[in-house]
């Protein structure tokens, strides 16, 4: 059974749920992900993780996150259920600058893309837009997944200044691979 390990809070209403789940941690790439269970009267959710290790992996729960029933939880008790990796992974090759464009609820995935894509030789680039300073928990790390990193505030809900960004670097730099973890209105934008 799949335990919580810890649950942080680290911005407003975004918490960091820890899950051990070692024959999925151990075996889970980027592009793959879980499907959770969390009461046996719950319904199943997919979803990415934001960090793994060997013994455990990360998801973000955020306030309007269909995960917000794992918080309910106690560290030391189990889900109902958890499988995967599911999916097929994302061939993780040298492809030389590597572009990754995340918005407010993906760029927790966008971690472990990028670490992944950084250890297979690349220069890895972050375009994330966060909705205000308080969400912007994962700044300190972002070194470990990132060579360069552009973080934008979000406004409303316009997407101009990600779009903008991206054409700008795509202006500079020889980009190989430009990956997009983000809602399908800013998807359509890029």
């Amino acid at each position: 059974m799949a335990q919580v390990k810890q649950k942080q809070k680290v911005a407003d209403n975004t918490y960091v749920v820890k899950i051990s789940a070692p024959d999925i941690a151990k075996r889970l790439h980027a592009g793959q992900y879980v499907s959770l269970q969390i009461r046996k009267d719950t319904p199943k959710f997919a979803t990415f993780a934001s960090l793994c290790d060997k013994e455990s992996l990360s998801v973000i729960v955020g306030q309007d996150s269909r995960l917000l029933p794992l918080l309910d939880i106690k560290k030391g008790e189990s889900l109902h259920s958890i499988c995967g990796p599911l999916g097929k992974p994302f061939a993780m090759n040298e492809y030389g600058n590597v572009v990754i464009v995340a918005d407010e609820h993906h760029v927790g995935p966008a971690f472990y893309f990028g670490r992944q894509f950084k250890q297979a030789g690349n220069r890895v680039y972050l375009i994330a837009q966060y909705p205000n300073k308080k969400s912007r928990f994962w700044e300190s790390r972002l070194h470990d997944s990132f060579d360069k990193w552009y973080l934008l505030n979000k406004r409303d809900e316009q997407h101009e200044p990600i779009v903008k960004e991206l054409n700008n670097l795509l202006r500079k730099k020889s980009i190989k691979l430009t990956i997009g973890l983000c809602n399908v209105t800013l998807s359509s934008q890029l």
